[in-house]
């Protein structure tokens, strides 16, 4: 749970070479320009109410991207052009390693990807359960 706002300020950190405040500020706006992209996005992946990770992946991009935009205008810059490849390289060494343990079908085709079969351990535990539960409602 902790890894996603260390994550968010790494990426942002990355795109300010001299302070992660900055990298705040952006995010920060980035928040009250899309009030409604966040509370459909990572606040409902938290809270479980939406199960897709394409919309994590998609959120950090967006993100990312909303940084890259401040560094670049109103007027581009050497330093600035270097600032965002390097929000874009740090963006993606942190989310892509995440898409790659969970896999791409799982991620941006979740009705393709194969459902996790219990072990024979779970289904034991399970039916016993069921069992006892029937037992005491007898």
């Amino acid at each position: 749970m902790l890894r996603l706002p260390q994550a968010r300020r790494r990426v942002l950190a990355g795109s300010v070479s001299c302070c992660i405040c900055d990298g705040d500020n952006s995010f920060f706006i980035f928040s009250s320009l899309a009030r409604s992209l966040i509370f459909s996005g990572p606040v409902s992946l938290l809270s479980g109410l939406n199960p897709r990770p394409s919309v994590l992946v998609a959120h950090f991009f967006g993100v990312a991207l909303f940084g890259v935009s401040r560094l670049l205008f109103p007027r581009p810059s050497v330093k600035g052009v270097i600032s965002s490849v390097a929000l874009i390289y740090t963006a993606c060494c942190i989310i892509l390693p995440i898409v790659r343990t969970e896999g791409l079908r799982a991620v941006f085709f979740p009705f393709l990807a194969t459902t996790p079969k219990p072990s024979a351990s779970m289904r034991k535990a399970a039916r016993s359960a069921s069992q006892n539960l029937v037992r005491t409602r007898a």
